[in-house]
């Protein structure tokens, strides 16, 4: 039954692979294909079964490249429910290119939802990545589309900056025509500034475009223009007239296309030819319903200031009436969607400048959390030099002591010859100078320095044992205990004769209760070292007995020695 289970999920995971390996197959032939057949593009990825994309990547890579062929097919959806899984897994991972274009196509959708706030937001953060990438061709998308969402809000410079560098951008890509489309819309926001040696300059580059794509549609529109600028500029309304006439002879067989006439018509209510301008009024007139509330306001009004000149003031009249009629519903419907697209406004601002907000907050950090560290930094510096400091410190102490103590022997020396009261006096002083000395090490002196005082006022004057390479000032301790029981000594170096001079002191000094530190600080050792010393002095002395001590051994001593002193006399 296990094997069965075992094979089964072997066999659907096998196969579940093979069906995401032909996916993603299907993914890259789209891809290949998206630039030049958008349409062959959209068919291949509308047979493409999601269900089969078990990554995050396939998932990714299908909803990007789905928004894109829906982008290029002309088909506008509003919903970003597609486009968020390409963002949410771009977003930290994948090249910088796919990451555009995932704000790209979400700036897009926010676009056609009519959410322009936020579709700039999205090709903002679109155009950020892309200088740091050398996708000219994005980059010019990028900039036309923000181009664009400027215009619509009135930000004149800032769309005529954008379509600049559109232009320049897919210029360095080769795509002429988008470059001539974003010429055009700049040519159209100079226009409004009124900025006419720009306009003249910018004018000779789209025209030479669009004569070398022979786009006639295209150089009508430039002639449109080069019209409008002779109006603007001078006045000119014979020279804007000719022009037009000369561009539809040239491009068109003489005829004039309808998105002219309400500018033909102008021109001629301005030259005071009102049958003229009727003659190009009355289309415009009669296809006004499929016009925006604007335009029909326009069209009304041109005919009201034609029928003016006409002396025909009924229909003067009337249609002066119609276009106040429009002004007014356009009043108020403006009215009536003024306060929630102010409050929307308001609120995409707001969020717009808490955004900024926390990423000031967030460089404030960092810099903050990079002081702290080179504090953190500097402070361990410092205590590290300070802890060296003090091991330097401390190791010239040492051999300072260590010189001292090599002197002072070097005067004991001198002092131990006499046996007179003057002599025992200067040895102990010797004592006092050489506890004094060792003082600043933490020795606990005391117990130490009134033992020796007092002993060896006693005894000073006594025959000290001697031997070659000796420790004299362990002696000083032989010859204490030696005056306490006079012959004990010689007794212990009787009885154990493998004691050495040094453990026979060291024997003394425990015997003395002289304190762990004094002892150490005389043999010039360290606790480890003296703990060494003591139980190697034990296993000598054959003490088997985990209980007894050293001062209770040596009590057994003295009691044996009397008694061998008493046998004997």
């Amino acid at each position: 039954m296990r094997k069965s289970l075992v094979i089964i999920l072997i066999s659907y995971l096998f196969v579940s692979c093979i069906d995401d390996t032909r996916q993603l197959v299907l993914l890259q032939e789209a891809e290949t294909r998206m630039q030049d057949r958008p349409d062959s593009a959209l068919a291949i990825l509308q047979q493409v079964d999601r269900t089969s994309l078990r990554s995050r990547y396939g998932k990714a890579r299908y909803a990007l490249l789905y928004s894109q062929a829906l982008d290029k097919n002309y088909v506008d959806i509003d919903s970003d429910s597609l486009i968020v899984k390409a963002l949410n897994y771009y977003l930290h991972r994948g090249a910088k290119r796919e990451r555009a274009l995932a704000y790209y196509y979400s700036g897009r959708i926010y676009e056609n939802a009519g959410n322009i706030d936020s579709a700039i937001v999205q090709f903002t953060n679109a155009e950020d990545i892309l200088k740091t990438t050398t996708d000219a061709a994005l980059q010019g998308l990028t900039s036309g589309a923000l181009a664009r969402l400027y215009e619509t809000q009135h930000f004149i410079e800032l769309a005529e900056n954008k379509y600049l560098e559109a232009a320049i951008a897919f210029a360095k890509a080769g795509q002429k025509r988008n470059e001539l489309f974003a010429y055009m819309g700049m040519l159209e926001m100079l226009s409004i500034r009124n900025d006419f040696q720009k306009h003249r300059l910018y004018y000779e580059c789209a025209f030479d475009l669009a004569k070398e794509l022979q786009d006639s549609v295209r150089i009508f529109e430039l002639e449109r223009m080069k019209a409008s600028k002779c109006i603007k500029e001078h006045s000119d309304y014979r020279r804007a007239l000719c022009t037009l006439k000369d561009a539809a002879n040239s491009y068109n067989h003489g005829i004039i296309p309808q998105n002219y006439y309400f500018l033909l018509c102008d021109i001629y209510a301005h030259l005071n030819k009102p049958d003229s301008a009727l003659l190009y009024l009355r289309p415009l007139l009669n296809g006004m319903q499929n016009e925006s509330a604007r335009g029909q306001l326009e069209y009304l009004y041109m005919a009201s200031r034609i029928y003016k000149m006409k002396k025909d003031d009924s229909n003067a009249y009337r249609y002066n009436a119609e276009a106040l009629h429009i002004c007014d519903s356009m009043y108020f419907a403006e009215k009536e969607h003024a306060i929630p697209e102010l409050q929307a406004k308001y609120r995409n601002e707001r969020l717009a400048l808490h955004n900024k907000y926390l990423k000031s907050i967030n460089q404030y950090q960092l810099i903050i959390a990079i002081i702290v560290l080179i504090a953190v930094l500097f402070i361990s510096l410092w205590l590290i030099g300070r802890r060296q400091k003090r091991i330097l410190q401390q190791e010239q102490e040492i051999t300072e002591y260590r010189s001292v103590i090599s002197r002072l022997k070097e005067e004991y020396e001198e002092l131990r010859i006499g046996s007179n009261d003057e002599t025992l006096n200067r040895r102990i002083t010797f004592l006092k100078q050489l506890l004094e000395t060792t003082a600043q090490f933490g020795h606990n002196k005391e117990a130490f320095y009134a033992k020796i005082e007092q002993l060896l006022t006693k005894s000073g004057s006594n025959q000290q044992v001697k031997k070659s390479g000796t420790n004299e000032i362990l002696l000083i301790f032989q010859d204490i205990l030696n005056t306490r029981h006079p012959g004990i000594i010689n007794y212990l170096m009787q009885t154990y004769p493998q004691l050495s001079h040094q453990e026979l002191s060291l024997y003394c000094m425990i015997a003395m209760d002289i304190s762990k530190t004094a002892i150490c600080l005389v043999m010039d050792t360290s606790q480890k070292t003296y703990y060494n010393y003591r139980n190697l002095l034990r296993n000598k002395l054959a003490i088997t007995n985990e209980e007894m001590t050293i001062p209770q051994h040596y009590r057994m001593i003295c009691e044996e020695y009397k008694a061998n002193s008493k046998f004997t006399e």
